[in-house]
């Protein structure tokens, strides 16, 4: 089934190459489309997302540079470490709302060497610790450490809480000039108002790349399709010579053939067909008498003269629904649908009178013509009874031309009550 689809019959073969290129063009164009609108979102996220980390580490330092005082405290002679006395807190947690409210940020926690929360504008974690924190001991080990995160719902500085964040949560060490780190600033940078840009950039970007995937793909295709009209007028011109005797004008050999087992071989055609007869179906096949002789004695153009002419004498006994070819040089076989074997010996003596009754004139040559008919009838509707009919019709035909010419003859085998002719 899938090769039929793709490779369908030679007659439909042009309009669905097109149809193909059509929707394997379009396909490549929604792909094209799809991969740039996600190449080109996760290149301006990224880039928003380095920004901002590199934002939050400036940030981190720049904290440190100017709350050194406030933040940094030694414990012992030469050993100094991340706190923020209480009563300091206050006046702490003011300047740093001030300072961050300059900048997107919406969070930030200091933490000390021992993974504590120093301070936070978040006052409820304010001396919890965190000591399963991945990011934040390799803060603590010297590493920056960000990573880009939505979140449903967050409190901001103004303790207010936002819905559907985009934030892009940054790990900075803390440490003194050529000393060990003795802390850890994580910042909370919110980039969500960059999602819409991000957006229409894409859409904008994308929306050119279409158009000009456009602008080059519909002349490219309007040019195919001009060629695929041209290939299937082609085809038809082809497939009527090939179906079609150029000399008799009617069906050649191999379409006769054809179409003969799609009328017979027809699905449910028994139930379908009211006719007496349906289900049997009749052949006749003739040859011309000495029309070697013919061409001999009066040349090849009277000989294609007779043929054609025998062949429309032929056209004009039968019935709309039968098939007629010509089925070699001077041979021609007759399919009757739905004929019974009376019937088919009635046709058959039919074209035989019709042809030898009436000279065929050329060139104000009467010259007079006859056949030798062979006839068969089968019931069957399968190629086997097919095969056979017509070889029995074959060997009709060289009976009657044994037997004198000019003749309608029949094997025993298909022999069954019907009239009689004197031939």
């Amino acid at each position: 089934m899938i090769s039929t689809f793709f490779w369908p019959r030679p007659e439909k073969s042009a309009g669905h190459f097109f149809f193909l290129l059509v929707s394997l063009g379009l396909l490549s164009i929604g792909l094209i489309l799809s991969l740039a609108m996600y190449g080109l979102g996760k290149t301006i996220s990224q880039q928003v997302y380095l920004d901002a980390e590199d934002d939050a580490i400036h940030i981190s330092q720049a904290i440190l540079s100017l709350e050194m005082a406030a933040l940094i405290r030694e414990s012992s002679p030469g050993i100094r470490q991340v706190r923020i006395e209480e009563a300091d807190m206050p006046a702490f947690d003011k300047r740093m709302r001030n300072f961050l409210g300059l900048f997107d940020i919406v969070k930030i926690k200091i933490y000390d060497d021992k993974h504590r929360v120093v301070y936070s504008t978040d006052k409820s974690i304010i001396g919890m610790l965190d000591k399963d924190n991945r990011r934040l001991a390799r803060a603590l080990a010297g590493f920056n450490d960000s990573t880009l995160k939505r979140k449903e719902s967050l409190l901001d500085m103004a303790m207010e809480e936002k819905f559907d964040l985009d934030v892009v949560e940054t790990y900075a060490p803390v440490s003194l000039e050529h000393g060990p780190v003795i802390g850890a600033l994580e910042v909370y940078k919110d980039i969500t108002r960059y999602r819409q840009t991000v957006i229409s950039l894409g859409r904008k970007n994308v929306g050119i790349l279409a158009a000009v995937l456009f602008l080059v793909f519909t002349p490219s295709m309007l040019i195919v399709r001009s060629l695929t009209i041209r290939l299937s007028i082609l085809q038809e011109k082809l497939k009527e010579q090939a179906s079609v005797d150029s000399l008799t004008g009617v069906l050649s050999r191999s379409e006769v053939l054809a179409q003969a087992r799609d009328r017979v071989f027809r699905p449910n055609r028994r139930q379908n067909d009211s006719h007496e007869h349906a289900g049997s179906n009749g052949i006749i096949m003739l040859d011309i008498d000495h029309f070697k002789g013919v061409n001999d004695r009066y040349g090849h153009l009277v000989g294609d003269v007779v043929l054609k002419s025998l062949a429309q004498r032929i056209v004009t006994v039968l019935r709309q629904g039968d098939i007629i070819g010509r089925y070699g040089g001077e041979e021609f076989l007759v399919v009757l649908p739905e004929s019974s074997m009376a019937s088919t010996r009635y046709l058959g003596e039919r074209i035989r009178r019709i042809i030898a009754d009436n000279p065929f004139v050329c060139e104000r040559i009467h010259l007079p013509v006859t056949v030798s008919v062979g006839i068969s009838c089968f019931a069957g509707n399968n190629e086997q009874d097919f095969s056979l009919a017509l070889e029995e019709a074959d060997k009709a035909m060289y009976l009657a031309k044994k037997d004198g010419r000019n003749l309608v003859r029949w094997c025993a085998l298909n022999m069954e009550a019907a009239p009689s002719y004197s031939c």
